[in-house]
């Protein structure tokens, strides 16, 4: 059944694809929390991160010198 670490690693990560939650060997019990959950940063919009556009400098520098 499980000889070594590496079987005990097959035998977790199957039982977590298949949402067991819970392994009883006998003497041995396993109790499986969720797993850890990657957050990501949001990104930016690429209108937030490239600066304003040649139209809108333009736009600007019309509205600045009124």
């Amino acid at each position: 059944m499980i000889e070594n670490i590496k079987d005990l690693e097959k035998l977790l990560k199957i039982c977590r694809k298949q949402g067991v939650q819970e392994i009883d060997l006998g003497t041995i019990k396993f109790k499986l929390g969720e797993l850890p959950v990657d957050i990501k940063p949001a990104e930016e919009p690429e209108a937030y991160s490239n600066g304003p556009t040649d139209e809108e400098l333009a736009m600007y520098s019309v509205q600045v010198s009124n």
